[in-house]
């Protein structure tokens, strides 16, 4: 509600007893159609339904949502916030003129309010905290991993030098050559994919069984994350096979 209606909303009088409710406390009534049906009584007045709204959340996605009842403030003789979205041109003038309103209305009750942006990053501090440790795990792990194929092909070349020079002197160009390493290592990189790929399903799939609320996994994200590896390393493989299989082949078979 915005900031002029509340305000105007508080000074008008209201029909006491009128309710709305959302659609899971109509579920959990039994009913289909709640409009004009009793929903109890408090403090002696008549609960009437006036209204359904569509299910929202109004606490943490690890929970699954609630019954709601939604009544006037005058109905209640307790109760714990009020939700007002404000302009946030000058928010600050905004909040005071909240803070006497509230004065003159609720004399009695101290006025503390907080913004919805940070309860809600208070709900889900661990997740922001999470998801901070990964991307910085993910961004270390991806440089060992591209530092590891950088010496293990650096360390294979050396290895296989002269192969490669013989291959040259029997007519194989640098196509070849490139292709036969792209080989090699696209089965070892395809085969810690396929041990990867379920270690990581299900070590998603038991931290999802915490939100009520979750999206379903999908073969896509990890096909991605696959090519994205598979596409570095070939860069990698390829930029240091080509510049060793453009050596002169002779340097290579005089130091046999």
């Amino acid at each position: 509600m915005k900031e002029g209606g509340f305000l105007n909303a508080c000074n008008q009088e209201h029909i006491r007893g009128q309710v709305v409710l959302n659609e899971a406390a109509e579920k959990a009534l039994g009913w289909k159609n709640s409009l004009g049906k009793k929903a109890g009584q408090l403090m002696g007045i008549p609960l009437t339904v006036t209204g359904v709204v569509k299910d929202f959340h109004i606490a943490s996605l690890h929970e699954s949502i609630q019954p709601l009842v939604i009544m006037h403030v005058k109905d209640m003789h307790d109760y714990n916030y009020l939700s007002i979205r404000l302009n946030t041109i000058d928010i600050s003038h905004t909040i005071e003129l909240l803070q006497d309103k509230w004065k003159f209305l609720f004399p009695e009750s101290p006025f503390e309010y907080f913004f919805m942006d940070e309860k809600f990053q208070s709900l889900y501090h661990s997740e922001i905290l999470l998801k901070k440790a990964v991307t910085i795990a993910t961004v270390l792990t991806l440089i060992m991993v591209l530092l590891g194929v950088f010496g293990l092909v650096a360390f294979s070349l050396t290895r296989r030098n002269k192969e490669m020079a013989v291959r040259k002197v029997l007519g194989a160009n640098i196509k070849d050559i490139v292709s036969i390493f792209l080989r090699g290592y696209a089965l070892l990189i395809f085969i810690a994919n396929l041990i990867a790929w379920p270690l990581a399903y299900l070590f998603i799939s038991k931290w999802l069984v915490n939100y009520v609320y979750r999206i379903p996994q999908t073969i896509l994200s990890y096909l991605l994350a696959g090519l994205l590896v598979f596409a570095v390393a070939f860069v990698l493989i390829i930029l240091q096979t080509v510049k060793e299989a453009g050596a002169n082949p002779v340097k290579s078979l005089k130091t046999e």
